[in-house]
């Protein structure tokens, strides 16, 4: 059975910090990708969770932030 690529189009919408790193391979044990932020070169285990924990400034997921994500302020 293969996944409609509507469905996969969809998926990446919704997800769009993906661009931002490189998913180099799948880890054996599980779902989750070994992944290389493109920003700071930083290699971690994970799903989209600590993707965007690592691009979010978010704590407590158990990766790194990117030193290299700044905010803006715009008028």
């Amino acid at each position: 059975m293969s996944i409609p690529s509507q469905a996969i189009e969809k998926e990446n919408e919704t997800k769009l910090l993906w661009r931002y790193v490189t998913r180099l391979r799948k880890t054996p044990d599980g779902g989750n990708n070994m992944t290389k932020c493109s920003l700071c070169d930083l290699s971690f285990n994970g799903s989209y969770t600590r993707v965007r924990s690592h691009l979010l400034n978010i704590t407590g997921v158990g990766v790194r932030i990117c030193p290299n994500v700044t905010t803006s302020k715009t008028c």
